[in-house]
């Protein structure tokens, strides 16, 4: 059994936490339904998805897969 950590959009903190157990990969996914759902603002969605992107990217930096 592979274990992993999960992510959600909502729980974007430090990657420095993650340091002392980085041999876990980290699993983040984009939902439609999250987009879809209700109705929210472009502007928000577009935020949102940006903020997941930049802190995958803080991942791979810190040597987080």
């Amino acid at each position: 059994m592979t274990t992993i950590r999960l992510i959600l959009g909502n729980q974007l903190c430090d990657p420095q936490q993650f340091s002392e157990s980085s041999d876990l990969p980290v699993f983040m996914c984009e939902s439609e339904d999250l987009c879809t759902h209700f109705k929210y603002h472009h502007l928000k969605i577009i935020f949102f998805l940006t903020a997941m992107r930049e802190y995958r990217d803080e991942l791979t930096d810190a040597g987080i897969s």
